[in-house]
């Protein structure tokens, strides 16, 4: 099966790409995309573009990663609208005119982190835009009968090129000698690996909500806590702070605790981060 992944140079579609299973093929699609694959900005396509990539790369079902994922770049410029929502509703009218399966990425950001325990059952409640454009491009997705939709947490994973948030923070870290760490905001971290797995083994799961997480609700210093330890990362001083102390400009979840119901996620039996911390995409 030929399937179409967008946002493939991105950090989650790097992996993704890496951990393809027989029997997929994946057809990269990303602005920068080089070598094999499709070079296009999404932006720019018209549904008509879309339905002939499809029919020309004999499209099999679509994995749509490509969004703007910076919460402070999505409430300040309204161009992510047209990415994470806009796009999203042409690549899902395409998909369903060729009666294509569709798997779309999403955010446990969709919460506001008051609501406890976060099944796919439980109300979102988005409190800032990023969040609140992944709901909405939800709703696109869940309106065709072949969507699904992945609800993903912090995602780590080392990176040749830099492109994750661990990255950022080592190279913070190596550069000043210490690194400043919430010890109150909690999420359930996962590796980009074992997203990517999930991802492609819900090609086979049936169409709807999946909240794919890490076993264990961590706070931002027990994270980094655990990573510099298994990275010997010795140099490092970690600092205890709170989101009290800082200023974001828009309201921040503390506790996102996502969780699921559904047995195609239990079966994953998905690990700690620190299980596959060494390897890079």
């Amino acid at each position: 099966m030929r399937i179409l992944v967008t946002g493939a140079a991105g950090f989650i579609g790097s992996y993704v790409m890496k951990c393809c299973p027989d029997p997929y093929y994946p057809i990269p699609l990303s602005r920068a995309q080089k070598g094999k694959g499709i070079n296009a900005d999404l932006l720019s396509l018209r549904d008509k573009d879309l339905l002939e990539l499809f029919e020309k790369q004999q499209i099999d079902g679509i994995i749509h990663l490509a969004a703007e994922g910076n919460i402070s770049v999505c409430e300040r410029s309204t161009e992510t609208y047209r990415l994470n929502v806009g796009v999203t509703k042409r690549v899902v009218s395409a998909a369903k005119r060729r009666n294509l399966p569709i798997i779309f990425s999403s955010t446990d950001q969709v919460f506001s982190g008051e609501e406890g325990s976060l099944y796919e059952s439980t109300k979102p409640s988005p409190c800032h835009q990023y969040g609140q454009q992944k709901l909405e491009a939800e709703h696109i997705v869940l309106g065709y009968g072949k969507g699904l939709v992945l609800r993903l947490p912090l995602v780590l994973g080392l990176h040749r090129k830099g492109k994750g948030s661990l990255e950022a923070m080592l190279n913070q870290g190596r550069q000043h000698g210490l690194l400043n760490m919430f010890i109150d905001e909690f999420r359930r971290p996962i590796h980009a690996i074992d997203v990517a797995t999930a991802i492609w083994g819900a090609l086979d799961w049936k169409p709807g909500i999946y909240h794919i997480s890490g076993p264990k609700l961590m706070s931002r210093m027990e994270m980094a806590k655990e990573i510099t330890c298994a990275l010997k990362e010795h140099t490092i001083q970690l600092i205890p702070t709170s989101q009290i102390e800082q200023s974001f400009g828009y309201k921040r979840p503390s506790r996102l605790d996502l969780v699921s119901s559904k047995s195609e996620v239990r079966d994953l039996k998905v690990p700690s981060v620190i299980q596959n911390i060494h390897k890079i995409a």
